[in-house]
């Protein structure tokens, strides 16, 4: 009866062990968690882009601005009607040195459906074109808006037009 209950007690042991290393992990996995909720940083941008109606073509030019200066390589995608804004958008970064085309793929989409009824239905085929361009020679670069409100700063704060800010009054600016 003895060596029963000892060992009834040296199986609670590791028991006990293992649910301490899982309090322990847990802590710790919040922990990180914290520290991720933490960040000032946006979210990342996916490096995909998919044209539709509802912007206008400088709002997918500045999209895709914002996108190389973090990424290397952007898919840039238009459906249907979106096919002629697609291309003029890639066109149009093109033309800027943003980026450089490195492959076309076109094809049909054919997405399915269900009806009210539960039946499986096939949608009308629609055209598709894939862009995937990398950066080019001007693609890290700040441009339009963002280039004249740092031009501002620099003409507002510094007198002396050195180039320099001091770090005091960088952090006055209080720019988040």
């Amino acid at each position: 009866m003895a060596e029963t209950a000892t060992a009834a007690a040296a199986d609670k042991q590791p028991e006990e062990e293992t649910k301490n290393e899982t309090v322990k992990d847990v802590e710790a996995s919040e922990d990180k968690e914290v520290k991720k909720e933490d960040t000032i940083y946006d979210a990342d941008i996916p490096p995909r882009i998919i044209v539709g109606r509802t912007h206008p073509l400088s709002f997918y030019v500045d999209r895709a601005r914002r996108v190389f200066r973090i990424e290397d390589e952007v898919h840039i995608q238009g459906r249907g009607d979106n096919i002629a804004t697609t291309c003029k958008l890639v066109e149009t970064l093109k033309r800027q040195k943003i980026a450089d085309i490195t492959k076309i793929s076109t094809g049909m989409n054919i997405e399915s459906y269900f009806t009210a009824q539960g039946d499986a239905k096939w949608g009308q085929p629609v055209a598709i074109i894939v862009f995937t361009l990398k950066r080019g020679e001007f693609g890290k670069y700040i441009a339009d808006y963002q280039q004249r409100k740092v031009i501002e700063v620099f003409e507002k704060e510094d007198a002396t037009q050195t180039g320099i800010l001091a770090a005091d009054k960088v952090e006055a600016l209080d720019m988040g």
